[in-house]
């Protein structure tokens, strides 16, 4: 496996409500294959939604 594609096996969680800078950057150059969502992450359709995109 390319080390390249090795994020794409790793599924993560999201530490709140909201990606703060250092774990945007985290998540950019890792490429999880996915993240699982918590109640604690979600507040609202609108907040989720900005979560997500």
């Amino acid at each position: 496996m390319k080390s390249d594609s090795l994020g794409q096996i790793i599924f993560t969680g999201v530490p709140g409500k909201e990606l703060d800078a250092e774990t945007e950057k985290l998540f950019r150059r890792v490429q999880p294959g996915g993240f699982i969502l918590f109640a604690r992450n979600i507040e609202g359709p609108a907040q989720l939604r900005k979560l997500i995109d």
